[in-house]
């Protein structure tokens, strides 16, 4: 069984298409990859090629796992195989102790999609971090320093999960979603974090 995410593309179709005849397929999705907003980092899922290669390698798939409901209504419309695994931390993340540091941190962990969500966050942001000089702002994936108008902290996306994980030094995280389309099929997973 090969379990995978975004195979797309004509080398992604061309591997996934390859595979079918001599394993299962099991295609991962945790996105509503097909409606992106412009703003966003997955502008390339705008490319009808792309479109049309991820819709062919779901819907030739044995199985589709998904993490929310709206995302498996999306899902289903290409391949009737699709269940829910809802998004979960490690129950050991309870007893990480986190990292701690001499101002008052808040952060924010997350991807290239998040655009929009930080052009509608930045402004309040900006304004409490002006207005107190003892707080830390940390990003941890994307870097959206430059919406505040200041240097934050920066850590790149770590491989590994427990060292992600004690990358979060946060005292108060943030996880601002925009009403999008997109926003609508994610899961509850920053707050579990």
């Amino acid at each position: 069984m090969i379990c995978g995410q975004r195979f797309i593309g004509p080398d992604g179709m061309a591997l996934w298409e390859g595979w079918k005849s001599k394993t299962l397929l099991v295609y991962e999705n945790d996105d509503d990859v097909l409606h992106p907003d412009n703003s966003s980092g997955l502008a390339f899922w705008h490319d009808e090629n792309i479109r049309e290669s991820y819709k062919k390698n779901v819907a030739i798939s044995d199985l589709v796992t998904v993490s929310t409901e709206p995302l498996a209504q999306q899902m289903r419309q290409y391949n009737p195989n699709v269940v829910i695994l809802p998004n979960h931390i490690d129950g050991d993340l309870l007893f990480q102790e986190r990292p701690r540091r001499d101002k008052l941190t808040i952060g924010w962990a997350g991807g290239m999609s998040h655009l929009i969500d930080w052009m509608q966050a930045a402004e309040p942001l900006r304004a409490v971090l002006d207005a107190r000089h003892e707080l830390d702002m940390h990003f941890v994936g994307i870097d959206y320093s430059p919406l505040l108008h200041r240097d934050c902290r920066f850590t790149p996306w770590k491989a590994d999960t427990w060292t992600y994980y004690k990358s979060l030094d946060f005292d108060i995280g943030l996880a601002p979603l925009a009403d999008a389309t997109f926003n609508r099929s994610k899961s509850h997973i920053k707050a579990l974090e």
